[in-house]
């Protein structure tokens, strides 16, 4: 499981309008496009680099389906 991924085209106003719950649906949903794994992130520490964000996961749980 790789635990630090990067979103691209993300600005620091976009996490302004997003609620918490929100923001780690949408990186959920992110970690699955690009590993086809799915976990529900629980807590992530975030970097602001140049064209978005770099996610390092913290905790996270698997989602069994």
């Amino acid at each position: 499981m790789k635990k630090i991924f990067k979103i691209k085209n993300v600005c620091p106003f976009d996490l302004l309008r997003w609620e918490r719950d929100e923001f780690y649906k949408r990186l959920d949903q992110e970690y699955q496009a690009q590993f086809s794994l799915d976990i529900e992130i629980l807590e992530a520490e975030l970097f602001f680099i140049k064209d978005g964000i770099k996610i390092q996961i913290i905790t996270f749980k698997k989602v069994t389906q």
